[in-house]
């Protein structure tokens, strides 16, 4: 008995910390920053081409958007596709190139399984932003 929860209590130790090397992947790679300015700027043109909704109304529409569905996508892509060893190489990798990167951005080049999968969240989750405008718009 035991054995049997000292080896589930691991599992569940194990898991919570690959989960969180998925994490601390996506702070290194900016992803809430990214996909935060994509979405501001569009908000931005939305406001430059709408009649009746006040600029007050587009800033507090910019702070009320919900980027779960994003982040969560972004991680069960990298869950699905690299193992925590994997994002330790890259980010290695990146450390060692970093000093002739001149912009001095981490440098991460998805495999193409997982770029075109990351394309497909990120036309889903447009979608549901442009559902998620429409309802605040109509709250305001």
């Amino acid at each position: 008995m035991k054995t049997i929860v000292l080896v589930t209590l691991l599992l569940v130790t194990t898991t919570f910390f690959a989960q969180d090397k998925y994490d601390q992947f996506m702070q290194k790679i900016k992803i809430e920053n990214e996909i935060k300015g994509y979405v501001n700027n569009y908000i931005d043109k939305l406001a430059n081409q709408s009649n009746g909704v006040t600029a007050a109304q587009w800033n507090q529409i910019k702070t009320k958007i919900d980027y779960s569905p994003y982040f969560l996508g972004v991680k069960s892509v990298l869950m699905n596709n690299y193992t925590p060893a994997e994002l330790d190489e890259i980010v290695q990798a990146n450390d060692i190139v970093s000093p002739v990167n001149d912009t001095g951005q981490f440098i991460f080049k998805p495999k193409p399984v997982v770029k075109e999968q990351l394309y497909q969240i990120s036309r889903t989750f447009g979608k549901m932003i442009n559902v998620q405008i429409k309802k605040l718009i109509e709250k305001a």
